[in-house]
């Protein structure tokens, strides 16, 4: 006597799974329209108290479920909507699709979509007679008007109740219809109007202002506007803050009650990037804007992809006094920093002042600042200043320099970017090398040489020197000499060099060795040595 539980097994049994005969099946069909008339269905098996109790129950105008979703029965109920999403301010559209394989035809007096938010339930009925037969699939379409304030909210049909009437109703319930279907109902679309101004590119330490403006073109006033700026890397190279506030994080809000239409509103905000990179730049506006009796809830979003360069690239480079490249430094010679600057974007940067942080084991004398200048993309300027190490050491750092700059097409405040000097290796020498050299020589006639040694230190220096001529000249003089060189007293070496070539020529350089101090390099005995000289051409009369 459970009539869901008969109806079920019925509609399985009438299925175009079940291998039965037609005539079967239509007679099960014809019990469950029987029951829909208060009849008792026909049994093969079975006395008159079962038939009594299935009078009885039939016979008070009952109301049976019957849930679907897990039965293979003789109809398949399936619905999806005709977008994924939908604005708040649109018709929300969907549909339904009835396949029935009964071998008769089967009247539905009321169809009912059920939704996973309740309110919803009630604008979604089709109330009027639907027939279902084998022949082809019913396709019904809904329409219905989303809630105003159910923006940014997620809908689901949760169930689909199929209602079979007459004395009795049956009925047919379908629920988590597959495939599922669902739709966001979205935020009407702003008409309202945003730009961004800033100048492009970001320079990597610099505060620049970059101006949101907002231009109301909606017909009627918005209310409740709010700004959302975020800025996203995958370094965490770029921060913002608001004016006048130095707690800068990646996301900020700004809000505002309302504006009138054709009005227009700018917001600003700082933007600092610590080193070059690659970035998100997204600002989401909403508000909201009263229509039709009705409050709408609009929302637009931006996205840009900004790219932080260097102000400007700096060169360091270590030369002797002579402007040889050095890499060792000496305590009995200055050192000469270079330090180069260059641009490689399109914005002309203005250069206030170039600081200097010089270790205290070096000498250094700090000239007087220069005026401001500008530095632009095809210019490169060039800083230079003379230290003087005070004792040995290995890799000791030289100190930092600071340049304070800002763009100079800006109002920006002067901001200072600091970097490392290079590390150096000081030798104090024991001995000190110079070289008398004409300033010109003449092809094949014989140039003097002079080589001095100096020992500068408080003990005996015994050195060993080695004179190569080379392919260049012809040479006479001592090739191989020993020597020991009393404290604070000098040596002479005399030469003769005959140039075989004319001229600009690289001089031979003697191969010095002392034996107290093994570790000591040649290349940085003789870096004061002359290197070249200039050879003229001999003039034959003839």
């Amino acid at each position: 006597g459970n009539v869901p539980d008969y109806v079920a097994i019925c509609c399985e049994l009438i299925g175009i799974n079940m291998l039965k005969h037609v005539d079967d099946k239509a007679d099960l069909q014809n019990n469950i329209l029987g029951i829909l008339e208060g009849k008792v269905p026909v049994m093969r098996e079975g006395d008159e108290s079962t038939r009594q109790l299935w009078s009885k129950k039939l016979a008070g105008g009952q109301e049976y479920v019957v849930e679907m979703t897990k039965l293979s029965s003789f109809l398949s109920c399936s619905s999806s909507f005709t977008t994924t999403s939908f604005q708040v301010d649109e018709m929300i559209r969907f549909k339904i699709q009835l396949v029935s394989t009964a071998a008769l035809p089967i009247s539905v007096s009321k169809v009912v979509v059920c939704f996973d938010n309740k309110k919803y339930d009630a604008l979604a009925i089709r109330d009027e007679e639907i027939e279902l037969s084998d022949t082809a699939p019913v396709n019904l379409s809904f329409e219905m008007e989303p809630f105003s304030n159910d923006a940014a909210c997620l809908l689901k049909i949760s169930s689909i109740k199929l209602h079979i009437s007459g004395h009795n109703s049956i009925v047919l319930q379908f629920g988590d219809v597959f495939p599922v279907a669902k739709c966001k109902i979205v935020p009407r679309v702003a008409r309202a109007t945003t730009s961004l101004a800033f100048k492009s590119p970001v320079l990597v330490g610099e505060f620049q202002q970059l101006t949101l403006n907002l231009s109301n073109k909606e017909e009627c006033r918005i209310s409740n506007v709010m700004f959302c700026v975020q800025v996203k890397s995958t370094t965490y190279a770029a921060e913002i803050c608001k004016p006048n506030d130095n707690a800068f994080d990646t996301k900020l809000d700004f809000r505002l009650e309302c504006l009138d239409p054709q009005q227009s509103s700018d917001t600003s905000f700082i933007i600092c990037c610590n080193s070059e990179a690659n970035f998100d730049l997204s600002y989401v506006l909403s508000y909201s804007i009263a229509m039709n009796n009705k409050t709408y809830m609009c929302e637009s979003r931006n996205d840009m992809v900004l790219s932080s360069v260097a102000p400007f690239h700096s060169s360091i480079s270590l030369m002797s006094s002579r402007c040889d490249a050095m890499e060792t430094l000496l305590t009995s010679d200055r050192c000469l920093i270079f330090n180069e600057l260059s641009a490689t974007h399109d914005s002309c940067i203005e250069i206030k002042d170039i600081k200097y942080e010089i270790n205290p084991e070096f000498i250094f004398d700090e000239a007087p600042n220069e005026k401001e200048f500008l530095l632009t993309k095809h210019n490169v300027v060039t800083d230079c200043i003379a230290i003087q190490p005070k004792s040995s050491s290995k890799n000791t750092n030289i100190g930092a320099v600071s340049v304070t700059w800002r763009r100079n097409d800006s109002v920006q405040t002067f901001t200072t970017t600091s970097w490392a000097l290079p590390t150096a290796s000081v030798n104090s020498l024991p001995v000190y090398l110079t070289n008398v050299v004409p300033s010109f020589g003449t092809l094949f006639d014989p140039i003097s040489i002079r080589l001095c040694v100096v020992n500068i230190s408080n003990y005996v220096q015994e050195i060993d020197v080695v004179a190569e001529p080379g392919d260049l000249f012809m040479f006479a003089g001592q090739k191989h000499l020993r020597c020991k060189i009393l404290p604070n007293d000098k040596e002479y070496l005399q030469y003769q060099l005959v140039p075989l070539k004319s001229g600009l020529l690289s001089m031979p350089q003697p191969i010095i060795k002392l034996l107290r101090h093994p570790d000591i390099e040649t290349s940085v005995l003789t870096n004061k040595l002359t290197k070249s000289i200039y050879v003229k051409p001999k003039v034959f009369i003839t």
